[in-house]
């Protein structure tokens, strides 16, 4: 599985600047500009440390990670995975034109 720096290359080569990727490469905060879209194990990570890392909303939370099912019934190359902070972590897939919140990350 790719994660969230290579998702969000990826993501902004292919698609643009009018997205969440595009939105965390671009981020300069802390002096730092390596920020990136968390893929969804990084963003299950965060999930997990949320009381240590504080200043998250309850909602939906999206990651670089586009969904992608086994089942040939089931494919959705529109959707990408999304973790609800407000209920108990659960994993879900939505569109990936849909509005979620966004947490950018960096590698330390």
């Amino acid at each position: 599985m790719l994660d969230g720096a290579i998702n969000t290359k990826i993501i902004v080569q292919y698609c643009g600047r009018d997205n969440a990727a595009s939105a965390c490469a671009s981020l300069g905060l802390g002096g730092f500009r390596d920020w990136y879209l968390p893929s969804q194990n990084e963003l299950r990570l965060m999930y997990d440390e949320r009381m240590k890392i504080g200043s998250f909303a309850v909602g939906d939370y999206c990651s670089s990670s586009e969904y992608l099912s086994s089942n040939k019934h089931h494919k959705r190359p529109n959707d990408c995975w999304v973790i609800q902070f407000g209920r108990e972590g659960k994993l879900i897939h939505y569109h990936k034109k849909s509005f979620y919140n966004v947490r950018a990350i960096r590698k330390f």
